[in-house]
């Protein structure tokens, strides 16, 4: 006999119920969700927080300064860039190689009235070298006429001065540059600053600057200065870098 009371303290109490036959038990089945859901949390906050983009571009700059070596590329679009004092040589594109501590050379397409020609450069320490426009031939560089790609390396005023000194300094997203996905940083920059990597040839008092660095070890691998306040198609420098830290080898003409 079962004890007084004891039937309806099983019915207000008893909370067991014996699974229907054939049917699984789902008891417990929501401690299993939650920590489902913990481990997906965890794993999607897991890792220390991305650094200020200030911290991006001076790590950016940190590599540009261990650079031994790096292949560049300059495109110019917009206002003439003119190498020679007499406004004749207008630069457009740049493609070649810097070597620390003090070579580069570089082939260049320079606008030369209604033609395009193609001039090599060659640099190494103070001497300068380049090719006759028209002949091809090499020779010395004349005083005040030439392009001298070492000035990207320029510790003062060089691309990696240029990083360490943009203001107001934002991260506009993340892109791929040459397959290498990289942050990309935007600022500001007065265009007086600029004057040893461009030759002061850009207009107005203030410049845009892009970079993109590489996510993974924080490589320089573009940076373009574009023109502020232009009234038509503002004049910009495209700096592609690659080849990082490969061998190279620049010598004199022969």
């Amino acid at each position: 006999m079962a004890p007084h009371g004891g039937g309806s303290r099983l019915r207000r109490w008893g909370r067991y119920r014996p699974a229907a036959r054939g049917r699984p038990c789902r008891r417990g089945g929501w401690w299993l969700a939650l920590a489902l859901a913990l481990v997906a949390a965890l794993a999607g906050c897991g890792g220390p927080p991305e650094p200020a983009p200030a911290e991006l571009a001076a790590g950016a700059a940190a590599t540009v300064d261990r650079l031994t070596s790096v292949h560049f590329l300059l495109t110019i679009e917009g206002g003439p860039a003119f190498l020679d004092q007499a406004r004749m040589l207008n630069l457009r594109q740049a493609e070649g190689d810097l070597l620390r501590p003090d070579r580069s050379q570089a082939t260049a397409r320079v606008a030369l009235g209604g033609l395009v020609v193609t001039v090599k450069f060659i640099n190494i320490g103070a001497t300068g070298y380049m090719t006759d426009p028209l002949s091809g031939r090499w020779g010395p560089a004349p005083p005040g006429l030439g392009y001298n790609a070492g000035y990207l390396f320029d510790k003062e005023q060089g691309v990696g001065a240029i990083l360490r000194q943009i203001e107001g300094i934002g991260k506009a997203g993340e892109e791929s540059i040459e397959g290498v996905a990289s942050h990309h940083l935007t600022g500001e920059l007065p265009a007086a600053r600029l004057q040893v990597l461009t030759g002061g040839v850009i207009p107005g008092e203030r410049v845009k600057v892009d970079v993109w660095a590489a996510k993974e070890g924080l490589s320089l691998r573009q940076i373009r200065l574009t023109e502020i306040g232009a009234a038509k198609t503002p004049m910009t420098w495209t700096l592609v870098l690659s080849r990082h830290d490969q061998p190279v080898a620049i010598e004199p003409p022969q």
